[in-house]
C-alpha cells in the first residue's frame, strides 16, 4: 500500500473515533477501545421475556408462546426474527404443528422491544416433557454487536395423554345437594357424597369453595392408570378442603384403594390430629393402598404430622407438581414430622415445591423399607435438613436445594441398604451439601454443584461410607473422609465458584464460563437437565446444562 493510501486511511478511521466521540462526548477512548466503540453501531437482539401457556397440555389444547424481542443497543435493527426450538419425544412434529417457527416482528429501534405471540394446536404427540426455547436471529442474519447472547431461558411444556371417555362426570358445588343427580345443573352437595357414586373411569368435578371434610378410605378404586377413579377441581376453580378440629387426616387412603387421582385440590391441615396425607395398609396388614397420584395439588398446614406419608410396601405413588409447606411446624416433644415421609418402595416424587417443613426434613425415606424410590426436579428450601435418604437403589437427581442444614443425607436404617444415586443436584447455602454416614456401602455421588456451604467441619461433601464414588462435582470447599472411605477421584472441582447466574434469586442456571460446563460424566438414567435440555458433550456438572 502506498504512502497515500495509508495516510488516507488514517484519515477516514481519525474521523470515524470523531464522530463516535461525539455520538458519545462523556467515553475515553484509547486505541484498544476503537473495536468496543464500533460495535456500538450494531443492534443487539435479545429474549427477556419467554412465556409458554398453559405449561401442561393435552393434545387438541390450545398453546400459545408469547417472545419478547428487545434491542439492547443504540443502534437499529433493520428486522428482529425470533425463533422457537424444541426438544422431546415428538419435537419435530410439534413444531410442524406450531407453523411459522421463525416470526419477524419488522424493524426496531434502538432499546425497543416487541412481543411476538403463536397459538397453535398441539398435535398428537408422545405424552412427556418438551422443552421449548426462543433465539433471536437464529441463522445470524442481522449483524449484532453480541452474536452469543441471543437464547433465552427455556420453558418446560408437560404434554399429557388425553383421559380416557369418562362412562360419567360428576359435579359437586357447595349451592348443591346429595339428593341432585350431580350434574352441571344439579350439582352434589358434599365430596363424600360425590366419590360414593364414581366406578372406574369416571371423574368428580369438584367447583370453587371451602368443603369442611375429609376423604378417609372412601374413595372407589381406579382399574388402571387408563381407568382411574379422579377427583379433580373443576377447571379455574379454586377448591380447598379443610376438615374441622377432630379429623385425623385431610385425605387417607389405605388397603384396597388403588389407582385413585387427586388433581388441583388445596389440602389444609390446619385442623388435623395427623397428618394432611396418608397412604397406607388396613391394620389386618393386607397389602397397602397403591398407585395413588396426587398432581397439582397443595398440601399444607399439618401442626404436628407429615405433609404426606407413604407407608408400606411397594406403592408406585406419585406425587407430582404439588406445593408442600408448612407441615408439623408446631413441636409436641415427639419425633420430628416432614414434608414428605416415604417407608415404602417405588414411588415418584418429582416437579414439586418443598419448603418451610421447619423441624424435620423436606423429604425422609426412612423406617427400614425405602428402596427403589425416584425423586427428581424437586425444589426443596427453608426446612430443617432438605432429605434424608435410607434404603437401596433410590435416585436422587436434578433437585435445587437450598437454605437447609445438611441437603442431603444418607443413613443406614433397614436391612437392604447402599446403591443410593445422588447425582446431578444443585446444593446452595446448606451446612454441608452430602452427608453420607459411617456404613453406607456404595453410594454414588455423581455431577452435582455444591456452593455457599457454611457447616462445621468445612466441607461440601461429608463421607463416611463404604466404597462411595464420588466423581466429577463442582465444589465450593473439600472433602471429607472417614478411616472407612476411600479418597474421591480427582475429577472433583474443589474450592471453585460454579458462577450461577443469579444465586440471589435462587436461579442457578450457569453463566457463561462457568467451570461446571461441560464437568460431568455421563449418566444414562438422565437424560435431561432439569428444565428438559439434552445435556451438551460432555453434560454438566450440577442440574443444568
Amino acid at each position: 500500500m502506498s504512502s497515500s493510501h495509508r495516510a488516507f486511511g488514517l484519515l477516514i478511521l481519525s474521523g470515524l473515533v470523531y464522530l463516535l466521540l461525539m455520538i458519545s462526548p462523556h467515553a475515553v477512548v484509547s486505541g484498544d477501545d476503537l473495536s468496543g466503540i464500533a460495535l456500538r453501531t450494531l443492534p443487539d437482539l435479545r429474549i427477556p421475556s419467554f412465556t409458554v401457556t398453559p405449561s401442561q397440555v393435552t393434545p387438541g389444547d390450545i398453546l400459545t408462546v408469547a417472545i419478547t424481542v428487545k434491542n439492547k443497543s443504540i443502534a437499529s435493527a433493520p428486522a428482529s426474527y425470533v425463533a422457537l426450538f424444541a426438544t422431546g419425544a415428538d419435537a419435530t412434529d410439534l413444531l410442524n404443528a406450531a407453523g411459522p417457527v421463525v416470526l419477524n416482528g419488522g424493524p426496531l429501534g434502538p432499546g425497543a422491544s416487541k412481543t411476538l405471540t403463536l397459538s397453535f394446536t398441539v398435535p398428537a404427540v408422545a405424552p412427556g416433557s418438551y422443552a421449548l426455547w426462543a433465539k433471536a436471529d437464529p441463522d445470524h442474519q442481522i449483524a449484532e454487536s453480541r452474536e452469543y447472547n441471543n437464547d433465552s431461558v427455556a420453558r418446560t411444556l408437560v404434554i399429557v395423554s388425553p383421559s380416557p371417555t369418562p362412562t360419567a362426570t360428576f359435579v359437586v358445588a357447595p349451592n348443591g345437594s346429595d339428593s341432585n343427580p350431580g350434574s352441571e345443573t344439579l350439582p352434589f352437595r358434599t365430596i363424600s357424597y360425590g366419590v360414593s357414586r364414581l366406578a372406574p373411569g369416571e371423574t368428580l368435578f369438584v367447583k370453587q369453595g371451602t368443603y369442611a371434610e375429609s376423604l378417609d378410605d372412601n374413595i372407589p378404586a381406579g382399574t388402571s392408570w387408563s381407568q382411574p377413579v379422579t377427583v379433580a377441581a373443576y377447571p379455574g376453580h379454586t377448591v380447598i378442603l379443610r376438615p374441622p378440629p377432630g379429623a385425623e387426616f385431610v385425605l387417607h387412603f389405605q388397603g384396597p384403594q388403588a389407582y385413585i387421582v387427586i388433581n388441583g385440590l388445596i389440602l389444609d391441615g390446619t385442623n388435623v390430629t395427623y397428618d394432611v396425607v396418608k397412604i397406607t395398609q388396613t391394620s389386618d396388614e393386607t397389602p397397602p393402598a397403591h398407585h395413588i397420584r396426587l398432581q397439582n395439588c397443595e398440601v399444607m398446614n399439618s401442626p404436628h404430622g407429615h405433609g404426606i406419608l407413604i407407608a408400606d410396601g411397594d406403592g408406585y405413588n406419585e406425587i407430582l407438581s404439588c406445593s408442600i409447606h408448612h407441615n408439623g411446624n408446631q413441636y409436641d416433644g415427639g419425633s420430628a414430622n416432614h414434608g414428605i415421609y416415604v417407608h415404602g418402595n417405588y414411588n415418584l416424587i418429582e416437579g414439586n415445591e418443598i419448603y418451610e417443613n421447619r423441624l424435620g426434613y423436606g423429604v425422609h425415606l426412612f423406617n427400614g423399607m425405602q428402596s427403589f424410590n425416584v425423586i427428581r426436579r424437586n425444589l426443596i428450601h427453608d426446612n430443617g435438613d432438605a432429605m434424608d435418604i435410607h434404603g437401596n437403589g433410590n435416585v436422587v437427581a436434578l433437585n435445587l436445594i437450598w437454605n437447609c442444614g445438611i441437603g442431603i443425607n444418607l443413613g443406614t436404617s433397614g436391612a437392604v441398604q447402599g446403591g443410593n444415586n445422588i447425582v446431578q443436584n444443585t446444593i446452595y447455602r446448606c451446612e454441608a451439601g452430602v452427608a453420607v454416614r459411617e456404613g453406607v456401602p456404595a453410594a454414588k455421588i455423581l455431577n452435582n454443584i455444591v456452593q455457599a456451604s457454611s457447616g462445621y467441619p468445612s466441607n461440601s461433601i461429608i463421607d463416611g461410607g463404604i466404597n462411595t464414588q464420588i466423581e466429577h462435582n463442582v465444589l465450593d470447599r473439600s472433602v471429607y473422609n472417614s478411616d472407612y472411605s476411600v479418597p474421591p477421584a480427582g475429577t472433583n472441582q474443589y474450592n471453585t465458584n460454579a458462577l450461577f447466574v443469579n444465586p440471589a434469586a435462587f436461579d442457578f442456571h450457569l453463566q457463561s464460563g462457568s467451570p461446571a460446563i461441560g464437568a460431568g460424566m455421563d449418566i444414562p438414567e438422565v437424560p435431561t437437565d432439569f428444565d428438559g435440555f439434552a445435556w451438551g458433550n460432555p453434560r454438566s456438572s450440577g442440574a443444568f446444562r
